[in-house]
């Protein structure tokens, strides 16, 4: 089922997450090995946006009260 999700979504926005996800990728076939490459370099706060072929990093900034949380959260 999730690579029929993800492959109609029209946008899709991928944060740094472990080894074995990659690996949940790339056996779908969901995004190019490069595009995994990029993933696996992403910072905190970082994503890589995707919208059709077109691809972009981004940065997320967060408040003060959700940064909170996530320093709660670690």
């Amino acid at each position: 089922y999730g690579k029929t999700i993800m492959n109609n979504c029209a946008f899709k926005v991928f944060f740094k997450f472990e080894y074995s996800d990659f690996e949940v990728l790339d056996r779908l076939s969901i995004v190019t090995k490069k595009t995994i490459e990029k993933i696996s370099r992403l910072s905190r706060g970082q994503a890589n946006f995707i919208f059709d072929s077109n691809e972009a990093v981004i940065n997320i900034d967060v408040n003060k009260y959700e940064m909170k949380i996530l320093e709660e959260e670690e």
